[in-house]
């Protein structure tokens, strides 16, 4: 997939040399999150944008991100940061090998430990999540979704955006419910965190037009610029079917 998007062999190596390392610290940081606080946040987080997150105590917050090796650790810090924290997952009893549900449920359990009475949302494939999505934006709450899937899972309510020379599918279920509500909405992606702290970026996503079309191609453009300075960090390689 890398050479399918144009890179050159060089960044391609390096890309892939840093992907195996984001996936390793991942791993590691599964058995580190019941250890964590805010006194690690500090010394191992640093945040860009961290302003945007900003806004009336009644009103609720979509933050768009994509399914980067860290995933889990975005949530923590958010959560640690003091936001009340409901991330998208995609339910592991649908998902994950019987082989690796305990390691899952060690991630899910340590890692919802931070987020302020906040849950996983967990997703199967229907639309029975949904009244919960509202309820965290009623509540002037943070929901956590990744927006990028291959097609062959990527809900029917979804758009393509561009990604260097392809496309790929984004859902739009969140986002659709996040416009009906007043939700304030941000992009926010992860990087760093190999022999150096952890940085996310918190990008705006501008209201001037706030319909579905608008915020989709924004987000595919935060997408991008984020793969484009740190392709490594992105677990959607991995997909064997990631255009068709």
């Amino acid at each position: 997939h890398f050479q399918q998007c144009d890179f050159n062999s060089a960044k391609s190596s390096q890309a892939l040399k840093l992907y195996h390392r984001y996936a390793a610290v991942n791993y590691l940081n599964t058995f580190l999150y019941h250890k964590m606080d805010s006194h690690w946040l500090s010394r191992y987080i640093s945040f860009d944008g961290l302003h945007h997150l900003q806004r009336p105590s009644d009103q609720g917050i979509l933050v768009l991100t994509a399914h980067q090796h860290c995933l889990m650790m975005l949530g923590v810090a958010f959560g640690l940061s003091g936001n009340r924290t409901y991330p998208v997952l995609m339910d592991p009893n649908e998902t994950v090998p019987d082989e690796l549900k305990p390691y899952f449920a060690k991630a899910i359990t340590d890692s919802q430990r931070h987020y302020n009475g906040g849950k996983y949302i967990m997703v199967r494939f229907g639309p029975s999540y949904t009244r919960n999505i509202y309820r965290v934006f009623e509540q002037g709450d943070m929901l956590i979704s990744a927006n990028d899937f291959p097609k062959n899972i990527a809900p029917k309510r979804r758009k393509n955006i561009p990604f260097y020379s392809q496309s790929i599918s984004c859902p739009t279920g969140t986002i659709e419910i996040a416009l009906k509500s007043g939700a304030k909405i941000v992009t926010a992606f992860i990087s760093g965190g190999i022999n150096e702290p952890f940085n996310i970026k918190i990008r705006p996503i501008s209201n001037d037009d706030p319909s579905l079309k608008s915020v989709i191609n924004q987000y595919g453009v935060h997408f991008n610029d984020a793969l484009q300075s740190d392709a490594g960090s992105w677990e959607g390689w991995k997909w064997h079917n990631l255009f068709d």
